[in-house]
């Protein structure tokens, strides 16, 4: 029994066929998948985080993404209690959640909260924070949305920051260190 040669090419046709579908598939996942990846890439980032800042304990707003964040609203059902004197944080985060403001790539703001002193005296010592934001998309110039959630743990503080007293010995024995370079040249 012998194949015709037309079976044979029709049986090659459809080879071809199905392997040529299945490579498109292939490629619309491709495309899908590397265009989320830039996206994801080409957004604005707002993230908040404690920064010991100019003798003051602030609330950094930070863009750290690469596009421009519109209609940032941040959020909380807390207030902040504790021993402040003259400063008025809790004045100042009524003042930023009921504002709307935009930050370009790389930028920030800071919300002064206290001195290093007074951060053991904050109620409650995590405050969770709902950040909302838009931005426009390159490709069709529509608005995206972005929510999330961050807290920040005034508590935490303490053990991730060395204390002045041992940064003073550190920078004299760099600024020796220094000295004896310049001398040995």
């Amino acid at each position: 029994m012998m194949i015709e040669p037309e079976y044979i090419t029709a049986i090659c046709t459809a080879a071809y066929v199905a392997m040529t579908l299945v490579i498109i598939m292939q490629n619309r996942k491709d495309r899908k998948s590397t265009q989320s990846q830039f996206e994801e890439l080409n957004r604005p980032n707002v993230i908040l985080y404690l920064v010991f800042d100019r003798g003051l304990i602030v609330i950094r707003i930070h863009n750290v993404g690469n596009r421009l964040a519109n209609e940032i609203c941040i959020t909380t059902d807390k207030t902040i209690e504790g021993e402040f004197g003259n400063l008025h944080p809790e004045e100042n985060l009524k003042l930023l959640t009921e504002s709307n403001f935009e930050l370009g790539p790389g930028t920030y703001w800071d919300l002064i909260i206290c001195r290093p002193d007074q951060l053991p005296t904050i109620k409650p010592s995590s405050i969770d924070f709902k950040i909302e934001y838009e931005y426009e998309y390159i490709r069709n110039n529509k608005s995206v949305k972005i929510e999330s959630i961050q807290t920040i743990h005034f508590d935490s503080y303490f053990w991730s920051r060395r204390p002045e007293n041992e940064l003073v010995p550190t920078l004299k024995s760099i600024e020796k260190a220094i000295k004896d370079c310049n001398k040995k040249k």
